[in-house]
């Protein structure tokens, strides 16, 4: 193999090696950003639950006062 050819396939490897971090980077990124999204989600599904079961004990089935 010539060294012209060799050092051609070396840059093409440090290249690929530099995108594989990125990628990595990008995916770790959007995983925490996935965990925190899914966190918010919870707690946000909680709250309506709560908000839910204190409008039940507020409504009563008494007729409006023009009745």
């Amino acid at each position: 193999m010539s060294e012209e050819r060799f050092q051609d396939l070396e840059m093409r490897v440090a290249f690929l090696d530099d995108i594989v971090d990125k990628l990595d980077q990008t995916v770790t990124h959007q995983q925490i950003q996935i965990e925190e999204l899914k966190r918010q989600l919870h707690l946000s599904l909680n709250q309506l639950g709560q908000m839910k079961e204190s409008l039940k004990e507020q409504v009563t089935d008494e007729p409006p006062p023009h009745y």
